[in-house]
């Protein structure tokens, strides 16, 4: 008796491995669009977050809203998005706009060449008063 439960369970323990194994393989199956997306979502979550948080980034940001400038924040966002993949970034906070690795080599800014966009907002303390940073990411349809 004892040899056929355990059997048994042999059994029932290789349909699970097995049904288990086919359902993390069914996604993957569409091309992971859907993952895809769900990388770039977060990807733009995460800058926003790297931007705010850390007290040398949000002095950065806090000179990029007063001047529409910041070569540290410009300098940052061009090394990670090396590492990232082929994104065009743009930074929008009090009317100023900064765009990094939007050019010729990059995914493109605006409608021209570039794959699908997302964005992101936080709200951050400029000195005087609350404002809002937004960051875009344009996926390159190549990159991708």
């Amino acid at each position: 008796m004892k040899k056929s439960r355990s059997f048994e369970f042999s059994i029932e323990a290789l349909l699970s491995l097995a049904a288990a194994a086919a359902l993390a393989s069914y996604p993957l199956a569409d091309g992971g669009s859907f993952y895809g997306e769900v990388h770039s979502a977060q990807l733009v979550q995460d800058f926003l977050e790297i931007t705010v948080k850390s007290p040398e980034n949000a002095r950065a940001l806090v000179e990029f809203s007063a001047t529409g400038s910041s070569p540290l924040l410009e300098e940052k966002y061009a090394a990670l998005l090396k590492q990232a993949g082929d994104y065009c970034l743009r930074l929008e906070a009090r009317g100023k706009a900064m765009e990094v690795n939007c050019g010729a080599g990059g995914a493109g800014s605006g409608g021209a060449g570039g794959g699908d966009e997302f964005s992101g907002e936080r709200i951050f303390w400029d000195g005087t008063g609350f404002s809002i940073a937004r960051i875009s990411l344009r996926v390159s349809q190549a990159g991708g």
